[in-house]
C-alpha cells in the first residue's frame, strides 16, 4: 500500500507539472523498478542431522543472492531452538555496523559459545537475510538439525576441589587447567552454574587483550526462576589483581571491556586472593546467547599487566610477591626461574599447591614492606638467590652433579688436613 500511495503521488505531481508548466512539457518517460526479496538461504553446517565432536560450534549458511543484481545485504537473523521448536536458545542478528566494527565477524557464519548448548542433546536452527532496497527480508531458510557431543572430557578434567582457605558459602567449584597457568580458579554463585577454562588463543587474534594471565572462562548459568534476569557471579584468584580488568568475547561484539565487574583484594572470606564480582542480565548485557531464556552464558577472563620496573613490583599476578618486589619486575629472569618452578614442582602435588596457597596469604604483606625499602630489596636479593640456583638446578636436571660438586669440595680439604 505504501508502494502504491507513492505511485500515485508521483504520477499527480507529473500531471500538475504539465499542466502548471504546458510550454515546458516534453516527452517523459518514467521507469518503475519493484524491489523483490533476497533468495531463500540454505543451512550449510553442520550437515543435517549430523553430530557433532564438540559444544560449541559454528553455523554457516549459503551466500547471500538477490534476483535484483546490485541488491546487497545488511542484516542476518539467526535463531537456534530446542528439539520441539518451543524454546529459543541463541537469537543473534549481525548488521553492517558490527560487521564493520568485528572484522572476525561474517554475515553467511556465526560462532556459537560453550555453555550455549547441553550435551546429547538435539537442536533445530534457521538463519534468513535481509537486503538494502527496500529492505525487504529474505524467506526463513528451512529447518535443519545436530546433536552435540555426549560430554565435554576436557570440561571434566577441569574440575577440582576449591581451595579450604576460601570461606564463601555459594561456591560451587573450581577449575585447573593449562590454560589457568595451573592456578586454581575458584567461582561462587546463588544459581545453578557450570565453568570451563578455555584459551583466549583459540579465540580470534583481532582485538583480543594481552595477559590473560589465568586464561578465561566460559560460564552457563541455568534453571533462573521466572522474573530471575540479573545474576552476580564470583571469581577468586590468587594474589592481588585489583587493577586488572575484565573482559568479553561475544561472536557480534568481538572484544570489549566489561564495566559490570568488581575488583576486591584480600577480603575477609578469602585472604590472600583477588575477588572479582560480575554482574550478569539475562538476555541483556553479558549473555551471549541473545534471549532471555533462563540461562545466562558468558565467555569472558581477567586481564592484568604485573608491575612494570618503575612501579616497585609489589603486586604481582602470579603470585611471585616478594621476589617481584626485591628484583623490580615481574618479568625478571630470577622470577621466571621461581615462576617455572612453582609451576612445575610446586603445584603438580598437594603439599606444593598447600604451600603455594599459604605463600599467596602471607606473601603480599611481606611485599608491601619490602618495596618502598631499597635495603630490604637488597636483602631479600641476598636471600633468594641461593633458592633461585637450586629451583634453577632442579629446572635443568643438574641437582645432583652439583651437589656432588659441592660434597667433593668440602670432602677434599678434610681429607688434605688428615694427611698432613
Amino acid at each position: 500500500m505504501k508502494k502504491l500511495f507513492l505511485l500515485q503521488t508521483l504520477v499527480m505531481m507529473l500531471m500538475f507539472s504539465c499542466r502548471a508548466f504546458p510550454d515546458q512539457s516534453q516527452h517523459i518517460e518514467i521507469s518503475l523498478h519493484y524491489d523483490t526479496p533476497p533468495d531463500q538461504p540454505l543451512c550449510v553446517e553442520p550437515s543435517y542431522d549430523g553430530t557433532l565432536d564438540n559444544l560449541d560450534p559454528t553455523l554457516s549458511a549459503s551466500p547471500f543472492s538477490d534476483s535484483d543484481q546490485d541488491d546487497t545485504q545488511i542484516l542476518t537473523e539467526w535463531q537456534i531452538f530446542d528439539e520441539t521448536g518451543t524454546e529459543t536458545i541463541l537469537h543473534q542478528t549481525v548488521n553492517l555496523v558490527q560487521l564493520a566494527l568485528n572484522p572476525n565477524l561474517s554475515f553467511t557464519g556465526i560462532h556459537v559459545s560453550w555453555g550455549t548448548l547441553e550435551p546429547a542433546a538435539r537442536y533445530i536452527w534457521r538463519v534468513r537475510y535481509e537486503d538494502t532496497y527496500g529492505p525487504l527480508w529474505s524467506e526463513w531458510s528451512e529447518y535443519s538439525s545436530f546433536v552435540t557431543a555426549d560430554s565435554d572430557e576436557e570440561h571434566d578434567a577441569q574440575q577440582v576441589a576449591p581451595p579450604e582457605d576460601i570461606i564463601d558459602p555459594y561456591v560451587k567449584g573450581a577449575v585447573l587447567s593449562d590454560s589457568t597457568n595451573n592456578e586454581t580458579i575458584t567461582f561462587a554463585c546463588e544459581e545453578n552454574i557450570t565453568v570451563k577454562s578455555i584459551n583466549p588463543d583459540d579465540l580470534p587474534d583481532e582485538g583480543r587483550p594481552d595477559n590473560f594471565i589465568y586464561g578465561m572462562f566460559s560460564i552457563r548459568i541455568d534453571g533462573l526462576a521466572e522474573g530471575k534476569t540479573t545474576v552476580v557471579v564470583t571469581f577468586y584468584v590468587p594474589g592481588d589483581c585489583e587493577d586488572g580488568y575484565w573482559y568479553k568475547h561475544d561472536a557480534v561484539k568481538g572484544w570489549y571491556e566489561y564495566a559490570n565487574s568488581v575488583f576486591t583484594y584480600n577480603t575477609p572470606e578469602a585472604p590472600g586472593y583477588t575477588r572479582i564480582d560480575i554482574t550478569l542480565l539475562d538476555g541483556g548485557d553479558g549473555d551471549a546467547d541473545g534471549t532471555e531464556n533462563g540461562v545466562i552464558v558468558d565467555p569472558s577472563g581477567l586481564s592484568y599487566s604485573p608491575p612494570s620496573d618503575g612501579d616497585g613490583g609489589g603486586g604481582g599476578g602470579g603470585g611471585c610477591f616478594i621476589a617481584t618486589a626485591a628484583f623490580g619486575s615481574y618479568q625478571e629472569r630470577h622470577i621466571c626461574i621461581l615462576r617455572q618452578f612453582r609451576d612445575n614442582y610446586l603445584l603438580t602435588n598437594t603439599a606444593g599447591r598447600s604451600f603455594v596457597r599459604w605463600y599467596y596469604r602471607k606473601g603480599p604483606i611481606g611485599a608491601k614492606h619490602i618495596k618502598s625499602r631499597p635495603f630490604l630489596r637488597a636483602a631479600a636479593r641476598i636471600l633468594l638467590y641461593p633458592l633461585i640456583f637450586f629451583a634453577f638446578a632442579v629446572l635443568k636436571g643438574i641437582l645432583l652433579p652439583v651437589m656432588a660438586i659441592a660434597v667433593s669440595a668440602g670432602i677434599l680439604p678434610c681429607l688434605r688436613k688428615k694427611k698432613k
